[in-house]
């Protein structure tokens, strides 16, 4: 995208800007060189998306994520097309349920075709849903930012198994708080060991779960933001 001079020195026309991931900042520096960035990055509601005692079902795989979105669609093609039948060679009775709004006509037909895949839609509370699943998925191929529904699966202490673009602007490592892998091949691998080792792919959801609420709460958000704001007003007396 080529942007007029006026929009690259956009940032410097305020006395701060931030952005949500170290990625974003450094863009946006290219940008505008000149500008004061600070980085505030996306968090979640760790009291809301909270764990509880639900069990999760064995060998059981969810996405949550709107198909109103280009990226969202993407993903989930890509994980049913190159990486669902990968799994289901090794574990034929394993269930995929996308959570979500506007669940296209593909996803739909694909689903009336194979009942190991369930479309729920639009629900007014994920929780539930991503509780009792085994194994948290997030294919996400493209798009920038933080992923939300990556952070609000972790703060469920879910495994996640993601790649390099949904765990981007994430303070995570591979193999200690989710799994990352862009290969198909490597991502249905992943799954699959974490499926059939529970106490695993528990641990990684616990491991996610305390980054979360040590990084990542709002309140811990909100307090970095609260400081950089006295700052600018204090320049500014």
């Amino acid at each position: 995208i080529k942007l007029k001079s006026f929009e690259k020195r956009a940032c410097a026309g305020f006395d701060i800007c931030a952005a949500v991931s170290e990625d974003d900042l450094k863009a946006l520096k290219a940008l505008s060189p000149d500008a004061n960035l600070v980085v505030i990055p996306n968090g979640v509601d760790t009291g809301y998306f909270a764990p509880d005692d639900t069990p999760s079902l064995p060998n059981s795989l969810i996405w949550v994520g709107g198909m109103n979105s280009i990226y969202n669609r993407e993903a989930v093609d890509f994980f049913i097309e190159e990486i669902l039948p990968l799994i289901q060679k090794e574990i034929p009775g394993v269930t995929f349920t996308v959570v979500g709004k506007s669940p296209t006509k593909k996803l739909l037909h694909i689903a009336k075709t194979n009942k190991n895949i369930e479309i729920v839609g639009y629900v007014e509370d994920v929780r539930p849903y991503i509780c009792k699943a085994a194994v948290y998925i997030a294919p996400i191929k493209s798009g920038g930012g933080t992923k939300l529904k990556v952070l609000n699966a972790l703060s469920l202490a879910k495994p996640v198994v993601t790649t390099s673009v949904g765990a981007e602007g994430i303070e995570v490592k591979d193999n200690k708080h989710l799994v990352i892998a862009d290969d198909p091949g490597l991502f249905a691998k992943r799954t699959i060991e974490l499926l059939k080792e529970p106490e695993n792919a528990a641990k990684l959801g616990e491991n996610g779960r305390r980054l979360m609420v040590e990084k990542y709460d709002w309140g811990i958000i909100g307090e970095k933001m609260n400081r950089i704001y006295e700052k600018l007003l204090n320049s500014k007396c």
